[in-house]
């Protein structure tokens, strides 16, 4: 209805004196609304500028208040400087188990141990040794089982991060080390 300040018309038809009224005020109304609230943030930010202008990180990696009161004994809780912080992509989160034996599991009496695309990655001599070792086996399944255990507890971290949201199923995570260099 044109009594409650509803504009009917585009600006290329033109507008009535009414609307003309009403869009005027509603545009008044957003550009006070907008000064208002720039101030109120500037206001804040001033008072937390002000109030955080004595802190400093110091040579030691901690922050330090004028004092020399210890505010945080590593910078950003984790010691990871932001510029260097990328994106990697851990492909293990979405392998399947079959998957997962095919990528890391040895199989210690295949002629193929200790080869990469028929190239040695390992010197002869050494390949022969694991070979002849009976408690390798052992020891290459438990590690093989310690990564199964970490693809796992590594889910229920990414999981939990955001339960159910856009990230939970997303596979790269921002780390300071790339693992493909």
């Amino acid at each position: 209805p044109e009594s409650r300040g509803f504009v009917e018309n585009s600006y290329l038809k033109g507008l009535s004196p009414q609307e003309f009224y009403f869009h005027a005020m509603a545009g008044r109304e957003g550009l006070i609304d907008t000064a208002c609230k720039t101030a109120e943030t500037g206001y804040i930010q001033r008072r937390l500028v002000k109030a955080l202008e004595d802190i400093m990180v110091r040579y030691d990696g901690t922050v330090r208040n004028s004092r020399n009161d210890i505010i945080q004994f590593l910078y950003g809780e984790d010691g990871m400087d932001g510029a260097f912080v990328e994106s990697q992509s851990l492909d293990i989160l979405t392998m399947n188990k079959v998957q997962l034996m095919e990528t890391y599991q040895f199989n210690l009496k295949s002629p193929d141990f200790g080869y990469l695309r028929d190239k040695p990655y390992l010197e002869p001599h050494i390949i022969s040794q694991i070979q002849e070792d009976t408690h390798m086996p052992e020891l290459f399944d438990s590690e093989f089982e310690q990564l199964v255990k970490d693809q796992r507890d590594l889910r229920e971290i990414m999981f939990r991060r955001e339960p159910g949201g856009a990230r939970a199923s997303d596979k790269s995570l921002p780390l300071p080390v790339n693992f493909e260099r």
